[in-house]
């Protein structure tokens, strides 16, 4: 049995559907991360779990009970808000023991579990201090150790890194991943950034305009996107996409994209009907396109007009001579071409994406397995 389970949720505000039939599942101990830019529904998804907001229709199953009846005292989750949400005038120990007096914890057992939520968080030693006398780093720890004393069965996280340096983001959200392995608590959180997301989350549900596009582990995202919109939200840099349309070259189905002729192997050949023509969409990501000085004579010839040196790699925003098309590649090579140079990209079969460019679905049954150079391409 799922740990929790939401089964067609839907809300509406205002007259605007914000969520559509939501079905989500989370195992016990689960880390989940919902990603979607703002206004897509996440938080909303979030506020229903904790019983913040109510759902217009669907149920919310927690350990095999329905509980989107139940207010959120009831239910048994800890909740970590943006914003921290800690008391100013209570001091960490204060803050912690707030929500077990509310339960009518004993006293001796509420002394042990602020004693080990705070070894737990790396905060012994902070307990007679006020939240003015923290850091950011160490209030949103606070947050988590109030959190984690009640001993929930599920933890929601509401953005928890997002009033934090870049720094901090990525030394805290390791912490946080190891504590939640440790504790063994599902965990769901809701976050805009993708990094984040791929660092911290077991699974990763994407969503867009109040609909779950595409939900699985990280690189299941990253290299199998369900659609355009998946393929386009997941990846920093993002993913070239170049419309194009379905050719048959020499008996050989393909694509044609900056000058180049991309050969298609199909796992079913009744695929192979009706591809002249059809309007498609190539994906390739910047870490599979290379690049090389000009002259080689098998590449696709580029101009570079902006480089960002990245310390052990590069960006290369280059425009294609053939089609004047911008082309952003990460390269990792000795040689950084800079801004007017003229080079070859090299454009990776392997992982490339082909996408219905009716439909934006992902095209399935299909494998790029080579490339070749139009011929005039770049003249």
């Amino acid at each position: 049995m799922s740990q929790l389970t939401l089964e067609r949720l839907s809300k509406t505000f205002r007259g605007v559907e914000v969520l559509q039939d939501v079905f989500l599942q989370a195992e016990q101990g689960e880390f989940i991360c919902l990603l979607g830019p703002s206004g897509s529904g996440k938080s909303t998804i979030l506020r229903m779990i904790g019983g913040f907001e109510t759902p217009d229709a669907g149920t919310i199953s927690l350990a095999g009970e329905q509980i989107q009846a139940l207010p959120p005292n009831r239910r048994n989750i800890g909740f970590v808000f943006q914003d921290y949400a800690l008391f100013p005038h209570l001091s960490v120990e204060e803050n912690i023991a707030f929500g077990l007096k509310c339960k009518k914890t004993e006293k001796a057992e509420m002394a042990e579990r602020i004693r080990s939520v705070l070894k737990l968080v790396g905060l012994t030693g902070l307990e007679k201090r006020y939240p003015k006398q923290l850091s950011g780093g160490q209030q949103q720890r606070v947050a988590i150790a109030r959190a984690i004393a009640l001993r929930p069965l599920l933890l929601l996280l509401d953005e928890p890194l997002s009033n934090l340096d870049a720094k901090l983001r990525r030394q805290i959200r390791l912490e946080m991943r190891e504590l939640q392995k440790e504790l063994g608590i599902t965990t769901i959180m809701v976050t805009h950034d993708q990094e984040e997301a791929m660092t911290m989350g077991d699974r990763i549900a994407v969503l867009q305009h109040g609909l779950i596009q595409q939900i699985g582990r990280p690189l299941e995202l990253y290299n199998a996107p369900a659609n355009l919109f998946v393929a386009g939200f997941i990846g920093d840099p993002p993913i070239h996409l170049e419309p194009c349309s379905g050719v048959i070259r020499g008996g050989t189905p393909g694509v044609e994209a900056l000058g180049v002729f991309f050969a298609a192997e199909f796992a079913a050949l009744a695929l192979a009907e009706g591809w002249k023509g059809r309007s498609l969409v190539l994906g390739i990501r910047p870490e599979n396109i290379g690049v090389r000085e000009a002259g080689e004579g098998t590449g696709v010839p580029a101009v570079v007009e902006v480089t960002e040196h990245l310390g052990a790699s590069a960006l290369i925003h280059a425009r294609t001579e053939s089609t004047g098309t911008r082309v952003t590649a990460l390269v990792h090579n000795k040689w950084i071409p800079e801004k007017g140079e003229r080079v070859e990209l090299e454009l990776r079969p392997e992982n490339a994406l082909l996408f219905d460019g009716a439909t934006t679905l992902a095209v399935q049954g299909v494998t790029i397995k080579e490339t070749a150079l139009l011929s005039g391409a770049g003249n």
